[in-house]
């Protein structure tokens, strides 16, 4: 009813399999603990670099990162602007809400390898110097 093209019978039974069989599960858990390692050393490096401008939200599972904004909405759209200078661009939470609320961000960080991700943190508290 809601795809207009629903999928050949053949992938259908092929997931379905892949479902019965206990791969999609085996696959959860292997991704659960790929991306929870490189969530937790972002966490990591976040709070310990940038502890005194984001408060990161707890997440128990996800590929986003939401952290509040601890300083002015003036400084959140400085720091935006001079970390997108320094190559690392992140969402900004507003587009989230559906009532205004203080600045906050969205940190992706799926696509990206550990080391990436440290030198993104890295990166923005450089930018942080520059305002």
């Amino acid at each position: 009813l809601y795809e207009p093209v629903p999928p050949a019978r053949l992938e259908q039974r092929a997931l379905a399999r892949f479902m019965r069989t206990g791969g999609y599960e085996r696959h959860l858990r292997r991704m659960r603990r790929h991306y929870g390692a490189k969530q937790e050393a972002f966490r990591r490096c976040m709070e310990q670099e940038l502890g005194e401008l984001f408060r990161l939200r707890p997440a128990d599972a996800g590929l986003l990162l939401y952290a509040e904004w601890l300083r002015s909405p003036e400084e959140y759209q400085a720091f935006r602007q001079a970390a997108a200078g320094r190559g690392v661009l992140f969402r900004d939470a507003a587009i989230y809400r559906i009532t205004p609320g203080p600045p906050a961000a969205c940190f992706a960080f799926s696509h990206l390898d550990e080391l990436m991700l440290i030198e993104g943190v890295f990166r923005m508290k450089a930018a942080w110097g520059d305002i």
